[in-house]
């Protein structure tokens, strides 16, 4: 029980708002067999506290203690290695994410392919997708905004029309990429599609779309979009306030 009340302080100080990691860190030694929970949230702080290296080392550390990972401890670990530009660890998580027996677990695969995306290894994104028995729309958009970041947008357009339901996120990580790479006329396609699915517009959409028609300098499109959001009460967050100006000061 000791672990629990531990475990519990811990939490509060690696993970919460008002927390003090410092002090996690010193409860953390104090413990003479931290359990799974314990390591996990402490990796977790390392991470919200920007010290991925530090999750990668604790993360060994747990290995060499005999404490057995779960399906919670992955998800940290690949992210750090992410953060941390770490391939090889990266790779060598991969391996113990099916030496533990979670490769049937979507937290874990979704973490996978989200760190091969930024490790700019599509193939090895795209083998960790297919494998997947259940895909998500995580999984799904992941790989498409993989493709759309390195550029393979006919790739990733080929993943967007094979996904069994989108949603919002999958709509903009489509038509983000398109603009990203300046295909304003393939966004408008997209955009227009969208609207005779009856998906709603959301800030994101709104954002991308006004940056295709700067691109394009079709102000009458950026008003109607304008309009759509006043009309819609979208949150003008300062990010899409200031590619509605943008789009007003280069139409």
């Amino acid at each position: 029980a000791d672990n629990d009340a531990m475990g519990r302080v811990i939490k509060f100080c690696a993970v919460s708002k008002n927390g003090d990691l410092g002090y996690a860190l010193q409860v953390f030694d104090t413990i003479p067999h931290p359990d799974a929970f314990i390591y996990n949230t402490t990796m977790r702080g390392y991470l919200q506290y920007q010290l991925p290296r530090n999750c990668i080392h604790l993360y060994s550390q747990m290995l060499q203690d005999s404490v057995e990972p779960n399906r919670f401890t992955f998800p940290s670990v690949i992210r750090a290695c992410c953060n941390d530009n770490a391939i090889e660890e990266g790779k060598q998580v991969h391996a113990h994410v099916v030496k533990f027996g979670f490769e049937a677990d979507g937290f874990s695969q979704n973490s996978l392919i989200y760190m091969y995306v930024n490790f700019q290894s599509l193939v090895k994104a795209r083998r960790v997708f297919d494998k997947m028995h259940v895909r998500d729309v995580v999984s799904w958009t992941s790989l498409i905004t993989g493709y759309s970041k390195w550029g393979f947008l006919d790739e990733a357009f080929e993943v967007f029309e094979l996904m069994p339901e989108r949603n919002s996120v999958s709509w903009n990580a489509m038509i983000a990429g398109y603009v990203q790479s300046n295909q304003f006329h393939e966004a408008f396609t997209l955009f227009d599609r969208m609207q005779t699915e009856k998906v709603v517009l959301d800030k994101f959409v709104a954002a991308s779309m006004l940056s295709a028609c700067t691109g394009l300098g079709a102000l009458d499109q950026g008003k109607w979009i304008h309009g759509y959001i006043k009309r819609s009460g979208i949150e003008l967050d300062s990010k899409l306030a200031t590619t509605i100006i943008d789009m007003y000061c280069k139409c």
